[in-house]
């Protein structure tokens, strides 16, 4: 049972995720009436014209130019939101709708004022990016027409059919205190009278998430737990508290009560609609290219001169398990000005402009060879270039939305540039020297962290036979490769890399930072529904704060981040303007940095 005990505090830390996004959803009494206002405001627009004309022409905020901004404004503002924002209280997105809506206005006049509305690179990115934009709601439109009420539902029960029949799920409860002690000693009074477990959890839990409503955590499913704690929980008996307490590492130690269990119901087609939607986005988003590109009959030519044929993701990912590689390529005997692709209007693609697209390319991908990533990124600029003709060709960049929405992605083009300007001014290497040394102070000291490898199997008995395998003298290395089903480690040795004490569960923490280095751990651990993993410790070394130059890149994105919330700040304070809230009140229009999280070293 102490086993299985200490392998629960990962789940248990899931279901109180569960548990606090649930709680962030509640809303004061006072705002009751604002929530039952904002449900109205799904995915469906609201239409600007449907709101009352006195509510329109509510005044928001005014500059001392004279300029006023008005509730209707605001209520536009709203609808370039994606749908899974616009579902949220319209009283919770006030606040920083008409902060959005100020801002545009105060830095359209700054990035003015430095030229830069003019400046030829910012219009032909804003342009670019604008694009960008009407391809993407050309497609989501697209797929709309498709993705109908009976496409969705056809969809729905062929996912139904395969969730597990009769499902149980359980109803957990905990109370979150500092030491083992305390916990210890509220098992023991629990387990005379059970009954008084939320009483206990509001006056004794320091877990602010879940004290006030007795300590629930919710229902929880077999199939999201561990196998070891799904085992205790669900023989347990309901309103049974667990006899040991569970180690949550930095959060303390948590009592657990384990409440009654019930039969899984499947959701109602409306309740995931949205979602499923969503889900299905880009398996209909293909085929709206492929039906384009069809249509278009464009050809496109690989490196070799011979036309590319596209392949399936079945196949790029059988070809990726086989290792096949593309052959290596000397850019300087091609010739920039061979054409790659060439439409019907005249437009051409050349090679030239493949290695251009390479600069816009994450870096992992930019450092690819060129031959490897020329002919994905052939076909993602032929493609563009197709579905940029066709919503034009649909005459979608005319309708008013639509004109909003390219207006609104230009104007956030230009802010940038102008943010990105000031902010070179204001930033340099002394802050960010600062900046680490602030950081640095954060991190914990004296911690270790240890290398891993590991051969993940399917069952407990498949686990063991390997671990049997291995204790009579084969290879770790070739039972890696021959069993294994991580597909992410089994090609390189089981290579799991170096983890830290608080990045593992309490049980598999203590085993694997109690071993030596070099040492296979006795038992298999469970992954859950995931399988078994035989799990070896290779090394084990001090955590070494990370350089100041390995992590210079994320002081950079921090410091400039503070600063933009500065420049902004200043903005809107030299602008006079005035800002009222829903009532009629004064609004703060100052926002709240969140503190920054301290880097992480690369890898090793």
């Amino acid at each position: 049972m102490k086993k299985v005990i200490g392998q629960l505090s990962l789940a248990l830390l899931l279901a109180l995720s569960t548990a606090c996004e649930k709680k962030d959803e509640k809303v004061n009494e006072p705002a009751k009436e604002e929530l039952q206002k904002g449900e109205a405001a799904t995915a469906d627009a609201i239409k600007v014209e449907d709101v009352p004309q006195g509510e329109q022409a509510k005044v928001v905020a005014e500059f001392p130019d004279g300029t006023k901004m008005t509730m209707g404004q605001v209520y536009e503002q709203l609808n370039l939101l994606p749908s899974e924002v616009k579902d949220r209280p319209f009283s919770k997105l006030y606040a920083a709708l008409l902060r959005r809506l100020i801002d545009t206005h105060i830095l359209n006049k700054a990035a003015a004022g430095l030229g830069l509305d003019k400046d030829a690179g910012v219009l032909e990115q804003m342009n670019k990016n604008a694009e960008t934009m009407l391809q993407k709601l050309f497609i989501e439109g697209e797929v709309t027409k498709l993705l109908t009420d009976d496409e969705l539902k056809k969809n729905f029960e062929e996912l139904k059919a395969k969730l597990p029949k009769d499902e149980m799920e359980v109803q957990l409860k905990h109370i979150l205190v500092k030491s083992k002690e305390d916990a210890e000693a509220i098992v023991k009074e629990l387990e005379k009278d059970p009954s008084k477990f939320e009483d206990t959890a509001k006056q004794k839990s320091i877990d602010p998430q879940t004290k006030a409503n007795g300590g629930s955590l919710g229902y929880v499913r077999k199939d999201d737990l561990p196998e070891a704690f799904a085992k205790v929980v669900f023989e347990a008996k309901a309103g049974a508290v667990l006899p040991q307490a569970i180690d949550m590492g930095p959060n303390g130690f948590s009592v657990v009560l384990v409440g009654e269990k019930r039969p899984v119901e499947a959701p109602k087609f409306e309740q995931v609609k949205a979602e499923l939607s969503k889900a299905l986005m880009s398996k209909y988003a293909v085929e709206v290219i492929s039906k384009i590109k069809k249509q278009a009959g464009v050809e496109v030519t690989g490196l070799d001169g011979k036309p590319i044929v596209e392949k399936t993701p079945e196949q790029m990912k059988e070809d990726a398990e086989k290792g096949v590689k593309k052959p290596e390529v000397d850019l300087s005997k091609l010739d920039e000005t061979m054409v790659i692709a060439k439409f019907k209007d005249g437009h051409t693609v050349t090679l030239k402009d493949v290695k251009e697209a390479v600069k816009t390319l994450p870096p992992q991908l930019k450092a690819a060879p060129f031959g490897e990533i020329f002919e994905p990124l052939a076909l993602r600029l032929v493609d563009m270039k197709l579905i940029l003709d066709a919503a034009k060709a649909s005459g979608l960049e005319k309708e008013k939305t639509t004109v909003k929405k390219l207006e609104d992605v230009r104007s956030a083009t230009l802010h940038k540039a102008f943010l990105d300007k000031k902010v070179v001014e204001l930033v340099n290497d002394a802050m960010l020297k600062t900046k680490y040394q602030e950081l640095m102070k954060l991190l914990p000291k004296n911690q270790m962290e240890v290398r891993l490898r590991h051969v993940m199997v399917k069952t407990k008995e498949e686990a063991e036979e390997v671990i049997k395998d291995i204790k009579s003298g084969k290879s770790f290395d070739d039972l890696v490769k021959a069993k294994s089903i991580d597909d992410k480690t089994k090609e390189k040795k089981g290579e799991i890399g170096y983890v830290k004490r608080d990045e593992l569960p309490a049980d598999f923490a203590n085993v694997v930072f109690s071993a030596a280095k070099a040492t296979l751990v006795p038992n298999p651990i469970s992954l859950g529904k995931l399988g078994w993993s035989v799990v070896r410790v290779e090394d084990k070394r001090p955590i070494e704060p990370p350089k100041y130059d390995e992590v210079k890149g994320e002081l950079q994105k921090i410091v400039e981040q503070e600063k933009i919330v500065e420049v902004l700040e200043k903005l809107r304070v030299d602008s006079g303007v005035k800002a009222f809230d829903m009532n009629g009140g004064a609004l703060s229009l100052k926002e709240e940095v969140p503190q920054a999280p301290v880097p992480a070293a690369p890898a090793a």
